[in-house]
């Protein structure tokens, strides 16, 4: 249970990280977002990708939220 929650916490806190860069219009976003692909996290941020809008900054928290929004708009998740 506590390496699910390590892994819950990684990740969206690496959607935080690419969500930064995103805003800022800095091209190191799309080398960012291509770790996260790549990375273990991958299907952890699927899972959250697939939360409801109503439930998303309960289970993300309200932080997470535009970073989010902003994974599903550019990755048509």
């Amino acid at each position: 249970m506590r390496g699910r929650q390590a892994a819950f916490r990684r990740a969206y806190s690496n959607l935080r990280d690419w969500h930064n860069p995103v805003e800022e219009d800095d091209p190191e976003a799309d080398e960012l977002a291509q770790a996260l692909q790549d990375s273990p996290f991958i299907d952890v941020v699927h899972a959250m990708t697939r939360l409801g809008p109503g439930l998303a900054p309960k289970i993300v928290g309200q932080r997470t939220v535009p970073a989010l929004d902003a994974w599903r708009t550019a990755f048509g998740i």
